[in-house]
């Protein structure tokens, strides 16, 4: 789990990538009902660059009602799997945490990208 602003370090081994020259990431801000943080088709590193530095775009994906209601979030701090607040929307981009409900946005806000994501060759 990737908490806000935070890094993920992704190790891959050359001999399991089977000419793969390319990588898309995408996971779900925890702290989110719906929010995604997506890194998409970037190069992977190669033997003369082994290591890349990437920032996620983030995306709400239009799922569920961004009401930062404690009782649809599944992540930290909430912890509620398996509940849902539907809506039918359209993919946009995440308007970050904003205070609305009962997330902090000075805690759990988002100034940037979500996270980092760093690729290293093995």
């Amino acid at each position: 789990m990737i908490g806000p602003a935070g890094v993920l370090n992704l190790s891959l081994p050359r001999y399991k990538l089977g000419g793969a020259d390319h990588l898309t990431f995408i996971t779900m801000l925890a702290t989110t009902n719906d929010a995604i943080a997506l890194v998409e088709a970037v190069k992977l590193p190669t033997p003369a660059k082994r290591k890349h530095d990437y920032v996620s775009v983030e995306y709400d994906a239009g799922s569920e009602v961004n009401s930062e209601a404690c009782e649809y979030i599944p992540g930290p701090p909430c912890g509620n799997m398996f509940k849902r607040d539907p809506e039918n929307s359209v993919v946009s981009l995440f308007g970050g945490i904003k205070g609305v409900g009962d997330l902090q946005a000075d805690e759990f806000g988002l100034s940037g990208a979500a996270a980092k994501v760093v690729i290293e060759l093995k």
